[in-house]
């Protein structure tokens, strides 16, 4: 009698060990599950400026900043990301406006030089994002002395 006490209390112990195992096991999987569709959805929501800031170089900053647009306009758009522009100059527009700003101003522009010089850049970006320099940002028409 006191042997199948001690079969049935083993087997109760191994089945509780294993239905908790079992349970931490899913609970693992859900969390791998989780983290993967975070890291997807991470991966689109960075998918613009990731190719923004891998863009091939231009022969000059203005032409490399236009580069960097186009590919953050074509990934955007290809994730069903709205672009922060209204509108957006053609290619020519475009280099005329950007060869018109100060050098420094151009290169702030490059993506490259942008990212080594974060904290120079960020006043030259906001300034031109506002004053729709190159191109039209959501909330407002090109201003006249542009």
């Amino acid at each position: 009698m006191r042997r199948r006490l001690l079969i049935a209390l083993s087997i109760l112990v191994c089945l509780a060990g294993g239905i908790l195992y079992w349970r931490s096991v899913e609970r693992r999987r859900a969390a791998a599950s989780a983290a993967q569709a975070h890291r997807e959805h991470l991966n689109e929501a960075y998918a613009p400026i990731a190719a923004y800031m891998s863009a091939p170089p231009g022969e000059t900053p203005c032409e490399s900043a236009y580069n960097a647009f186009q590919a953050f306009a074509a990934k955007s758009e290809e994730v069903g990301q709205a672009l922060p522009w209204e509108s957006f100059p053609d290619k020519p527009t475009f280099l005329q406006r950007c060869s018109a700003l100060p050098e420094g101003d151009q290169n702030c522009l490059e993506p490259r030089y942008q990212a080594k010089n974060l904290d120079a850049c960020n006043d030259t970006h906001h300034r031109l994002r506002k004053d729709n320099v190159l191109y039209v940002s959501r909330g407002g028409p090109l201003g006249a002395s542009h």
